[in-house]
């Protein structure tokens, strides 16, 4: 593989770590969903069935795709109930049609009716009050909860009577037509209904089951005993606007950046076709012997030829030459040059000129003077050693 082709590829796995990193949705924990981490979130809930060994999930499915005969919670869902007469455009209609198609089938919906809801599969939804008020109940929420009080919760889903400890409950104006499964301090709070060969039921108040109160009292058994009366809960998160996590290709196939990342593919393709467009490289190999003494010695000669500094070289030659001599005659490296002038005086009969270049101080000033004073160190260790 070329180096194009790798150093491509390289940056297309980055590209998609970078977009698989970006993608991800960590504001999922804010929101008041099952992966609520927050007060009002249903995180805890969640976690307490999975607790349980209960398979519990998450569902992100369209009513008329979900499993029939089970049982789906929508917890205060924004997109899933009709909105009242009269209200803002920015409520979406529900899904009423194919809700009710799925209930039929045998599908049981347990809807926690947000504030703003006139009828869930098309079926009108009963007034809903704040017992203390007793009239209906607001239709935003406090900036400020109230205080929680115990309120006692009876009915035939529930085996015995449970302690709720929450700020006051909302609950259902009557219920005509309704089958009351759970009342909050005698007002209805879950009611049923059949529809084909399924159910809804409808809850007052999701309140009940969010983190800031379900371990309190009795709050976290009336959710076994919804589990115990209609099934193991598939948790909708479609209706609070969540998607199923996505990956980072198919998220870049339906962004609107798209044609833009296509682009770069196309060019890191485009890059890669380039580089085979190249011919290969090759190295022929050529049977080389040792290197030489003379050699090496001209190619450091070579080398310090290029510093101009001639001076430095001549008494770095004539160390040498010394140091030549001192081997020659098998004296010690420690011997003083004049010690050696002197020998080869006596014993060779050298003339003191002759002998000089070994003791000269004179500068080289350029090569000519350098090769000059080389031939008279050469000379004099050719006469030295005969």
């Amino acid at each position: 593989m070329s180096r194009a082709a790798r150093v491509s590829g390289f940056a297309l796995v980055l590209l998609l770590i970078l977009m698989g990193w970006f993608t991800q949705d960590p504001a999922r924990e804010l929101t008041a969903t099952t992966f609520g981490t927050i007060p009002v979130g249903f995180g805890a809930a969640f976690e307490l069935f999975a607790g349980l060994g209960l398979p519990v999930a998450r569902s992100y499915a369209p009513p008329n795709q979900l499993a029939r005969g089970a049982t789906v919670w929508w917890m205060a869902p924004a997109g899933l109930c009709d909105p009242p007469a009269g209200a803002s455009a920015d409520v979406a209609p529900s899904d009423a049609s194919s809700l009710r198609q799925w209930i039929e089938t045998g599908g049981h919906a347990l809807v926690f009716v947000p504030l703003a809801c006139s009828a869930v599969a098309g079926i009108a939804v009963p007034e809903i009050v704040t017992p203390d008020a007793g009239a209906s109940a607001p239709q935003t929420d406090d900036k400020k909860a109230p205080p929680p009080v115990e309120q006692m919760l009876t009915g035939p889903i529930v085996p015995s009577a449970r302690t709720i400890d929450t700020p006051r409950l909302k609950v259902f104006r009557g219920g005509d037509g309704w089958t009351i499964g759970a009342r909050v301090e005698g007002q209805p709070f879950v009611l049923e209904q059949p529809i084909g060969q399924g159910r809804v039921v409808l809850i007052a108040d999701a309140t009940i089951f969010r983190n800031a109160w379900i371990a309190r009292a009795d709050n976290a058994v009336f959710a076994v005993d919804l589990v115990r009366a209609f099934g193991v809960p598939l948790f909708d998160e479609r209706a609070h606007g969540l998607r199923a996590e996505e990956s980072a290709l198919l998220y870049l196939a339906t962004s609107p950046a798209a044609w833009f990342f296509c682009g770069l593919a196309l060019l890191g393709l485009l890059t890669v076709w380039r580089g085979h467009m190249w011919p290969a490289r090759s190295l022929t190999e050529e049977a080389m012997g040792a290197p030489t003494l003379e050699t090496f010695v001209s190619a450091l000669a070579h080398l310090y030829a290029r510093t101009g500094d001639w001076d430095r070289v001549l008494q770095r030659y004539r160390d040498f030459t010394v140091a030549r001599l001192r081997r020659h005659f098998g004296l010690p490296p420690e011997t003083p040059t004049a010690v050696l002038v002197e020998r080869l005086r006596t014993t060779h009969r050298l003339a003191s000129d002759r002998l000089g270049v070994l003791t000269d101080s004179r500068r080289a000033t350029s090569a000519t003077t350098l090769r000059a004073q080389a031939r008279a160190l050469d000379s004099l260790v050719e006469e030295a050693i005969r």
